[in-house]
């Protein structure tokens, strides 16, 4: 596991909540771009190629939970338009 800073565990918990980066900007007290920034480097970090494979991560490291409504998370994240993404296979998903 790749050691985040506490920044950025509470950017990819927010994320992985389906926080929008404009979310997550008002949340922390950060501008937009610096809150898109951070989620950036943190995906290139990781080497996660979508926030759906972000999810994955935040899942396995602890970061989120899932409790009995998994799909509150992935609702959002996997449906865009109405149009399914899947999810794209990446170090975040082992």
């Amino acid at each position: 596991m790749f050691d985040l800073t506490d920044r950025q565990r509470e950017i990819v918990q927010l994320l992985a909540e389906g926080k929008s980066s404009k979310e997550v900007a008002s949340a922390l007290g950060l501008s937009v771009k610096t809150a898109e920034t951070h989620r950036a480097n943190i995906m290139r970090r990781l080497d996660c190629h979508s926030v759906t494979a972000l999810v994955r991560y935040a899942i396995r490291n602890h970061i989120i939970e899932i409790d009995r409504n998994p799909s509150q998370y992935l609702t959002k994240l996997l449906f865009c338009g109405g149009r399914y993404r899947p999810p794209e296979p990446s170090k975040c998903s082992r």
